[in-house]
């Protein structure tokens, strides 16, 4: 997703809010409440502070702040998993589910994941083998 949609949504979201509440002769005083965004702000991170461990909470600020640093993925990097996945799938279909097994076990040597270096430095990619091991039916 590209950051700049970011503000231009937040921009439509306020200007028809805003605007919707002028149209039908509002008071745009009664909206601006400081005091009321002090109390229910501080009454939702207070709880959030005192449900959590110290742990749990500096990973959550590490995800927050990841979430708005986040760099987006490009149309390349989407076409990659999915020359990836197809080529799993094909090889699942050709030769069985079990032939994909050494290909998991080891990915950093599989002929299949060397095709797709980009996808292998990501930390993303431990998702596939992670869910290969704890969701795969091979018997």
């Amino acid at each position: 997703m590209n950051k700049a949609f970011t503000p231009i949504g937040l921009f439509i979201v306020l200007a028809s809010v805003i605007g919707g509440y002028v149209l039908e002769h509002g008071n745009l005083a009664i909206l601006w409440q400081p005091v009321e965004l002090l109390i229910i702000g501080g009454a939702g991170l207070g709880a959030f502070i005192a449900s959590c461990t110290p742990h749990i909470f500096k990973s959550t600020m590490k995800c927050v702040l990841k979430g708005i640093l986040f760099e987006p993925l490009h149309k390349a990097n989407y076409i990659d998993v999915l020359n990836l996945l197809n080529e799993i799938f094909a090889k699942i279909r050709k030769e069985g589910a079990i032939k994909l097994e050494a290909h998991m076990d080891d990915p950093e040597n599989s002929t299949i994941f060397k095709n797709y270096p980009d996808f292998m430095n990501k930390k993303r990619s431990s998702y596939i083998f992670n869910g290969f091991f704890s969701n795969n039916h091979i018997h």
